[in-house]
């Protein structure tokens, strides 16, 4: 909880406002987290308007270990990251947190 409002307040300072920011960055994915299951984790928070995994380089690569899930609303994006950080997804320890971007409605992800 205390990190959310370290980051409000980095983003006040920054100029970007957290009351509209909707996507969510995870990292330390398993390989095998696809779409599919990163969806299943984080739709208990709310309704979901994208999962993005950006892939690793050549097409038979596995993925980044990264994803971008983003929400229809900011207070599910909330309420992801306050759930799901530092929580465990295929036996991996995983990190949540806003995703950096515009701070228009959906911040942008490659």
């Amino acid at each position: 909880m205390q990190a959310l409002r370290d980051e409000h307040a980095r983003n006040l300072r920054d100029g970007e406002s957290d009351a509209r920011r909707t996507c969510v960055f995870v990292g330390g994915l398993h390989a095998g987290a696809d779409a599919r299951i990163i969806t299943a984790a984080f739709e208990p928070f709310g309704p979901i308007r994208d999962v993005s995994v950006p892939q690793a380089g050549a097409q038979q690569q596995p993925h980044r270990g990264i994803a971008f899930v983003t929400f229809h609303e900011h207070a599910d994006a909330v309420a992801a990251v306050e759930n799901m950080d530092q929580g465990e997804l295929l036996g991996f320890r995983i990190h949540c947190r806003f995703a950096r971007g515009s701070g228009g409605e959906t911040d942008s992800h490659p």
